[in-house]
Formats: C-alpha cells, structure tokens, sequence
C-alpha cells in the first residue's frame, strides 16, 4: 500500500498529462463554475498561496493580524473610494500582504483594489463595509489569521446579512475525510433524504409508496453529490467515472499542488452503493446480495485509492430499505474495512417524510431513555 508522501503528489504520465491538460494551471481552470464559485475558488487559492508564502519566509501568521475581507466587486472599487484604494495588479501570486484590509475583486481573483481596515473589532470592521462603505449588500468573504485553525468565512447576501454565513476551505491544506462526510451529509439532508427532496431530475424512488427505487439510483446519486462536492470545495476538481485496470471509480477529489504543474494531491476516493432490498421492477432482493454488495465496495474503495495515489478511501452506502438500520449493513466488513484503511458511513433514504418524522421521533425517544 503506497505510503502518504507517495499518495500526496506523484508525476504524471504523458498520457495522463494529455487527457486533463488545462485543469490546473491557474487562472481560468475553474471556468467551468459558477461566478460566485468561481469567486470563491480564487480567494481560497489566494490565501492558500499567501500562507505558503509565509510559512517558506519562516513569518507564519501571527494572532496580531487583522482579518481581511474580499468584496465581489467585477468593476473595481466604487468611484466614490477609488482614490482611496492602490491597485495590486498580479494579486493571484500570492506575494501581496492581504491581511488588515478590504479587498475589491472580480470572480476570477487576479487583480486586486485594497483599502486599510485594521480595527480593533470585527464589530467595526463589518459596520464599517456595512454602513460606511454601504457596501453591506456585496458577496465577501473574511479571511481570519488569528483562529487556532484560519478560516475562510463566506458571505453570499454580503457581510450586512452576518448570519448568513458558510465556511470555505483554503486551498493546498488537507481536505480530511470527515470534511468529506460532513459536505455529504449536508447534500444529503437537503436533496436526498426523502422524495419531496429531491429535484426532478434526481428522483431516487420509481414508486415512493411501494419501496420501488429508481433502476439508476446510483447515477443519480453520483451526479449529486459531484455537483455537491464541486460546490463545497470549488478549489479541487471532483472527477466522476474514472476508469482504470482496477475498474470505474464513482467518486474523486483532487487538487493541483501548489506551484508545481502536471503534479496533484488526491485526497479521496468515494465508492457508491445503494442498498435494496426490491428491484424497480419490485422484484425482491435474494438474501445475502446487500453484504456483498458492501463487501465488494470496501475493495474497490481500497484497489481504488491504491491506483489512484490518494490520500483517503470511504465506502458511502445509501440505504433504501425500508427498516432504517444504521451502520448495521457494515458489520460483516468492519474487520476488512479496517484492514484496508477504508472508512465507511451510510445514509438512509426514506421513502416517505413521514416515515423520515417517525425516525426523528425514535431517535429523540431513544436518545432521551439513554441520558435518563
């Protein structure tokens, strides 16, 4: 098994330098993204250059800097504070001190308009975009040097809307595997735990009423949380489908290494199943087809991110039985899951919102014998 300097970054092939040409080299390789993704892809690899830039200067961030905001701005600064702002025009390097200023930007963050802000409290610091500049209605993200951890803190409805709030990830540190789980599990409460959920195009269920899923679910569910993924970690790329002599990967997430073209950090393969226990076709599933099928995937998960050089391998299962049964699916593989540094995590996907109530209920029932 590859060791963790060998899965962080490894040289590519001509062939593979060939088929993904053009996904890293900088500016431009998130064009495929929303503006405001965008937006938020370039600020995370801003700071993530600023702070690699500080850590090989031996002057790591000190708890005395001042936080610094990033305004949306596509057209520059407002006329009526552009003589107050200095232009940095290669900003994308990474080089520019950032922090104890407000910063004007376009989605694709290379150039740059700053204004000192270094306020004694971040109260002031937001009344002052708020109110002062009447700019509290502009997407902004702060970036935060004094937290233990520094924090990208996003704002879509501006820093006016201060709750409101999400966090982004800066670019070129770890991506963990429970950030992972945790991004999933916000897609999952959001558009898959139950058919009223899920959108149009996303329906998991053929005939909700009768436990009759869809016959591509997993597509369905790939597609998803691709689209999720991608969202919350605008700085990587999430592949999907990739084929190699070990199979067809569901799910990977990568991203380029700083300075160092043709050359990229994977940090996770994701393998999909979806556990039935009926056929669309309402066929039942014969007995003993769920732990293989889970069994199955702890392999593929592992070979996976062996060939793969990553960092991370996990099983997700998505469960469509209708008895809500937890990790249990997981107990036959827990020994070999282990064995192969594979993590495992399931959700359920109810089949009605009231059997989704009726869980909560259980659960709050449950939870509340055990603290007793």
């Amino acid at each position: 098994m590859p060791n963790r300097a060998q899965r962080e970054e490894r040289s590519w092939t001509d062939a593979e330098l060939l088929s993904t040409a053009g996904q890293f080299p900088g500016v431009g390789s998130d064009a495929n993204l929303a503006a405001f993704d965008r937006f938020r892809s370039g600020v995370s690899r801003l700071v993530g250059k600023r702070r690699a830039t500080l850590t090989a200067a031996g002057s790591a961030a000190s708890v005395k800097e001042r936080p610094c905001v990033f305004l949306l701005s596509p057209s520059g600064p407002p006329p009526a504070i552009a003589e107050r702002c200095r232009r940095v025009p290669m900003l994308d390097r990474g080089l520019e001190p950032i922090e104890g200023r407000v910063w004007f930007v376009s989605h694709v963050v290379t150039v740059g308009n700053w204004m000192a802000a270094t306020f004694k409290s971040d109260e002031k610091l937001f009344r002052f975009i708020a109110e002062e500049l009447d700019l509290g209605q502009v997407p902004a993200i702060l970036y935060d040097p004094r937290s233990p951890e520094p924090q990208l803190r996003v704002y879509r409805a501006g820093l006016g809307d201060a709750e409101n709030c999400s966090f982004l990830y800066i670019a070129y540190t770890e991506i963990s595997i429970d950030d992972i789980f945790w991004r999933i599990d916000a897609i999952y409460r959001n558009q898959l735990v139950t058919p009223g959920v899920q959108s149009r195009g996303r329906r998991l269920w053929k005939a909700a009423s009768r436990g009759l899923p869809e016959r591509y679910a997993e597509v369905l569910l790939r597609n998803a949380l691709e689209t999720g993924l991608q969202g919350a970690f605008p700085m990587c790329k999430v592949r999907t489908e990739q084929s190699q002599p070990a199979g067809r990967l569901d799910i990977e997430i990568e991203e380029g290494v700083l300075d160092q073209p043709g050359i990229v950090k994977r940090h996770a393969i994701l393998e999909i199943k979806v556990l039935r226990e009926m056929t669309n076709k309402g066929k039942a599933v014969a007995r003993g087809v769920v732990g293989k099928l889970v069994k199955e995937g702890v392999i593929q998960a592992a070979a996976y991110r062996d060939e793969r050089v990553a960092l991370a391998a996990a099983l997700c299962c998505f469960d469509m039985r209708s008895k809500f049964l937890g990790a249990e699916c997981f107990l036959c593989v827990n020994d070999l899951a282990a064995k192969l540094q594979v993590h495992l995590r399931c959700w359920h996907l109810f089949a009605s919102a009231a059997a989704y109530r009726r869980y909560l209920k259980e659960s709050a029932i449950l939870t509340t014998t055990h603290t007793e």
